[in-house]
């Protein structure tokens, strides 16, 4: 231009192949060829590849943790959630049977029956704690309090069932004689006392023992539950030690009993 500092040099190839705008910061390159097939959007993170055969097949969603592999064997005959944690194997012949809870603790072997018909004497098989496998009924409306008791009672063979109201109670032990019954006070339809005095007046079931598990504390409550002929009172919240001292006391009354 002929001024000091306008010098302006014949633009180069680039500049006239269209390859570069001309400024300092303005190289421009041609798009390769992953751009021009629409693979990538010409950024430094833009890369998008073309997508894989398995989100193609709709076996995975595209990204980092989206892999949906098609379903195993077990999930497609419901053997199995898919999850993780969800195998759901298909239930033991015992656990099929009634013979076992499915638990690691849970064996619940089929206890025998006597008299025998062969007139055999009566030999019952024991725990290491000397108390043969008993039957034990939890009534209890709140079922936090069932699950709990029902674990506190997993070091003991015993098989434990469940009951949440009064009449429920009632029609447990109608339909299968407890060894041993731990009874909620307050419940629906027929309160603990209700249930206790019944089950004590029918000579059936007055020598099952009962202990009242309330969060009932007053002296009268404890006097009633006596009345009603209770065999012992626990008070809420239950102490494992002291549960499962007074259950194998109780049980092994029972069974001398016997």
């Amino acid at each position: 231009t002929g001024r000091p500092t306008g010098w302006k040099p014949v633009p180069h190839k680039a500049v006239a192949a269209g390859l570069c705008t001309g400024r300092p910061t303005g190289w421009k390159p041609v798009p390769h060829k992953a751009v021009a097939a629409g693979l990538c959007t010409g950024r430094p993170t833009g890369w998008k590849p073309v997508p894989h055969k398995a989100v193609a097949a709709g076996l995975c969603t595209g990204r980092p943790t989206g892999w949906k592999p098609v379903p195993h064997k077990a999930v497609a005959a419901g053997l199995c959630t898919g999850r993780p944690t969800g195998w759901k194997p298909v239930p033991h012949k015992a656990v099929a049977a009634g013979l076992c809870t499915g638990r690691p603790t849970g064996w619940k072997p089929v206890p025998h029956t006597y008299p025998c018909k062969c007139g055999a004497r009566r030999v019952m098989s024991t725990t290491p704690d000397g108390i043969p496998h008993s039957k034990v009924l939890i009534a209890d409306d709140n079922p936090q309090i069932l699950e709990l008791l029902e674990a506190y009672l997993e070091p003991l063979d015993v098989e434990v069932r469940l009951a949440a109201e009064g009449e429920a109670t009632l029609a447990a032990v109608e339909r299968d004689e407890p060894d041993l019954i731990l009874l909620d006070i307050m419940m629906p339809k027929r309160s603990g006392f209700e249930v206790c005095r019944i089950l004590k007046d029918d000579p059936r079931y007055r020598d099952i023992p009962i202990v009242m598990v309330t969060a009932l504390n007053e002296v009268g409550d404890m006097e009633r539950a006596r009345e009603c002929g209770c065999d012992d009172f626990l008070s809420k919240p239950v102490n494992k030690i002291e549960l499962l001292a007074r259950v194998q006391n109780l049980l092994k009354l029972r069974h001398l009993k016997q």
